[in-house]
């Protein structure tokens, strides 16, 4: 296992965790859509 030390310490797989943070903040993002656009029908 290669760790990378950075901001939030000894971070394993730091490109995993960048990957996982993209594809959170593109769901939040297409939530935040989806949300804006139910708000417009009513």
């Amino acid at each position: 296992m290669t760790c990378t030390l950075g901001r939030d310490g000894a971070t394993p797989h730091p490109r995993i965790t960048h990957f996982d943070d993209k594809v959170m903040g593109l769901i939040h993002t297409i939530k935040g859509f989806e949300i804006a656009a139910s708000k417009r029908r009513t």
